[in-house]
């Protein structure tokens, strides 16, 4: 266990919920039981979007700005992914500095890929948020918030009511930064793990909204792999 971190999580959370949580996580990694929290955060209907900040562009990524960008091994893109995802007809979200990608967001109204082979399906109306990151040295600036506010039109044009997200439960940052971009809790899926099978679970108001995990039948290509994720940046 990093001492430091602990530390760093205790002074921000206190000693009790930071040492719930890891031993939560440690617990859930053993069971191979994982717990998310799905939430939710609805969509401004009058939509007005404030200036990115300062030397930040943001715009809807193409395939090829997303081929071109994922030689940068900062970006953590993978080709594969990129062009099945957006075959698929995803939106991919991203911010630039001069000629360099620096954060990027995707979002889909179909499904996306999870964990360990499963993959998440957004119910009507609704589009689910993933693979979000924001380059270390431009965290702490709201790129990611200005990338959410250019996805977040792009929704509510296609008719969606709000953006869905899964969180681990054990994870404290996340938390927060759900928090301070609007999103509530409306309850919790998951899976277990059971000699090499996966068996998912959702509470009533999950199972309502139409949120599945599921394992597809096709095989996935093995670069389909959720990518390191940021949520803190605002």
């Amino acid at each position: 266990m990093n001492m430091n971190s602990l530390r760093r999580d205790a002074a921000h959370w206190g000693w009790m919920r930071t040492l719930f949580s890891r031993g939560l996580g440690r617990l859930q990694a053993w069971a191979g039981l994982h717990v998310f929290r799905v939430q939710v955060r609805p969509l401004p209907l009058h939509f007005i979007a404030p200036d990115p900040p300062d030397g930040i562009t943001v715009c809807v990524l193409q395939v090829e700005q997303l081929l071109e960008a994922s030689v940068d091994p900062e970006l953590d893109l993978d080709p594969e992914f990129i062009r099945i995802t957006l075959a698929q007809g995803d939106l991919v979200c991203g911010a630039y500095e001069g000629n360099r990608l620096v954060g990027y967001a995707w979002r889909t109204s179909v499904a996306a890929p999870f964990y360990n082979g499963l993959w998440v399906k957004a119910g009507h109306r609704y589009h689910y948020t993933y693979r979000t990151f924001v380059l270390p040295s431009h965290r702490g600036r709201q790129v990611h918030a200005a990338i959410l506010r250019l996805a977040d039109r792009h929704s509510l044009q296609e008719g969606c009511a709000a953006e869905i997200d899964l969180m681990p439960i054990h994870n404290l940052a996340s938390r927060g930064a759900a928090k301070s971009l609007g999103r509530t809790g409306v309850g919790y899926a998951g899976y277990l793990s059971v000699f090499g099978s996966s068996i998912s679970f959702r509470t009533s108001q999950v199972k309502d909204m139409g949120v599945v995990i599921f394992k597809p039948h096709a095989r996935i290509p093995l670069g389909l792999v959720p990518a390191r994720s940021y949520r803190g940046d605002g």
